[in-house]
């Protein structure tokens, strides 16, 4: 594999953007998935947890599934229970519309709807693992 063709994890947010503005849903839905996996692990692995320890990568590697990866950082207290929700409502709508996709029961703004519904979640999970403080304290991040 060439190094230059590899995809980062910028990489990831530029493809969701094009995807968005393609109104290629379907891609925005799975490549929005990856991006909130991304900042929940993210957050596991900081210090924004009430101990100040990151969660083990041991513990963070058994999460195969999204919503595996939710509840162990809602179980170790640092994902407040509204991101929790909003995280599942995505992670419902999206197994939902690409299952009716066969019935022929789904819309294209269902679609859209579950795809957008990404950017606020994963600017609220990055948020806590990375505060930015504009003011007199100048804060970037926990480290």
């Amino acid at each position: 594999m060439d190094a230059n063709d590899r995809i980062d994890k910028w990489g990831i947010v530029q493809l969701y953007v094009g995807a968005l503005k393609n109104e290629a849903w379907i891609e925005a839905i799975s490549l929005g998935y990856t991006l909130i996996e991304m900042q929940l692990r993210f957050l596991a692995a900081s210090k924004a947890h009430p101990s100040g320890n990151p969660i083990p990568e041991a513990q963070i590697e058994k999460c195969r599934y999204l919503m595996d990866l939710a509840a162990l950082t809602r179980d170790k207290g640092v994902l407040p229970q509204p991101i929790f929700d909003k995280t599942e409502a995505f992670n419902t709508s999206r197994i939902r519309s690409i299952h009716k996709l066969l019935t022929e029961t789904v819309t294209r703004s269902e679609l859209e709807s579950t795809a957008k519904s990404v950017t606020p979640i994963y600017k609220a999970i990055q948020d806590l693992w990375l505060p930015i403080t504009i003011g007199p304290e100048q804060r970037v991040t926990n480290e």
